[in-house]
């Protein structure tokens, strides 16, 4: 049964600007949040106003939460709580 494999809300911005924007099974993206050619793992949460930049990825079961920055080609590890700036 195919049920909502991919939630994003209203207003979410895609900017597929250096490469694809891939998203996983079981995504979850808030509203108003930024996706900048970055990889959301199966079973991930980006919170809402949060963005994601170029080259992050977040992996499975892991959390971005509300307002926060994922910086460029950081990685937010596998079941963690990411919030506000998150540097590699």
């Amino acid at each position: 049964r195919d049920v909502y494999k991919r939630q994003l809300q209203d207003l979410v911005s895609v900017f597929p600007r250096a490469g694809a924007v891939k998203v996983g099974d079981n995504v979850h993206v808030g509203p108003n949040a930024h996706l900048e050619s970055c990889h959301l793992e199966n079973n991930s949460f980006v919170g809402m106003g949060s963005t994601v930049r170029r080259g992050a990825k977040v992996e499975s079961k892991a959390i971005v939460a509300a307002g926060a920055v994922v910086e460029e080609n950081t990685v937010v590890p596998a079941n963690q709580v990411s919030s506000f700036y998150l540097f590699g």
